[in-house]
């Protein structure tokens, strides 16, 4: 019984031993980062069973610091910045934007494009929503009116009836409203005025000049015209050279000295000073005067 009680006690022990290296080998990475105090406190066998050993953030929580800002003035007090802020300020100065006015965000922008600029900043959605029905209306009536010119009275475009101007004669121009279809010249200058695109797109839309380019001259300047918010007014300036281009064009199917510096002078203080008064004029000369030789 002696020796059978001795190999018992040595079988426990083997497994005890065994045990012990088991948890061992599955703490020691815990252990090696709760130092060996940890070690030292707890026995081998509370170290297999207690939490204190398990890889969990509970037991070892990160400290939380909180670096809140005020917008355009730094941090606030409740940042452990900003004592190193007030001690930067103290040498550097203060370069936060408190009071600054919302003008002053847009300063090197041009006055006549600033509140444009300032309001798709502060309200991009409905700026950019805006823009993109003003230019599908515009659209949409445009189509309208190319559709339906030659079946509507209303749009139905003017008689040729006179024979080229003499030169002398309002620069070699015909006079609105000087014939008995007052009608079709109320047309003209209403839509010039009102609807300047379509109307030069119409005019540009003439077997006297490009035949079947009606769309081409209307999203031409319909482009121009939405974007010169961000050109800062050059596609404006693009627009009016082209259109100062085929008023010129039109001198040269009547033969009244296109390309000359008279007549080119003459097409630039037209459509800088009064545009929808240059399309219009450019719109009754197409349609109620005859090309020479015809």
């Amino acid at each position: 019984m002696g020796c059978d009680e001795a190999l018992l006690a040595s079988v426990n022990a083997m497994k005890q031993l065994a045990s012990t290296w088991v948890a061992v080998l599955c703490g020691l990475p815990m252990l090696c980062q709760a130092g060996p105090s940890l070690f030292r406190r707890s026995s081998l066998l509370e170290v297999e069973g207690k939490s204190t050993i398990q890889a969990t953030h509970k037991a070892y929580p990160l400290p939380v610091v909180s670096h809140a800002k005020a917008p355009g003035q730094g941090y606030t007090r409740d940042s452990p910045l900003y004592s190193k802020q007030q001690a930067w300020t103290a040498i550097n100065g203060d370069n936060s934007l408190t009071g600054l006015a919302p003008d002053d965000l847009f300063k090197d922008i041009p006055e006549p494009y600033r509140p444009i600029w300032r309001m798709y900043y502060e309200d991009p959605f409905l700026m950019i929503t805006g823009t993109l029905v003003h230019v599908l209306l515009y659209i949409l009536l445009a189509w309208v009116y190319q559709k339906y010119k030659n079946t509507w009275e209303l749009l139905h475009p003017a008689k040729e009836l006179y024979a080229p101007a003499p030169g002398g004669q309002c620069c070699g121009w015909h006079r609105m409203f000087s014939d008995p279809d007052k009608k079709s010249d109320c047309r003209i200058l209403l839509c010039s005025f009102c609807c300047p695109i379509i109307r030069w797109a119409d005019t540009i839309d003439n077997h006297k000049l490009m035949k079947g380019k009606y769309w081409h001259a209307f999203f031409l300047m319909l482009i121009f015209g939405t974007i010169a918010p961000f050109t800062f007014g050059i596609s404006i300036l693009a627009s009016l050279c082209v259109g100062i281009y085929f008023r010129q064009k039109i001198r040269q199917v009547y033969d009244r000295h296109p390309y000359k510096p008279l007549s080119l002078l003459e097409d630039v203080f037209c459509w800088c000073c009064c545009t929808p008064c240059a399309i219009a004029q450019e719109a009754h000369e197409i349609e109620k005067v005859k090309r020479p030789g015809a």
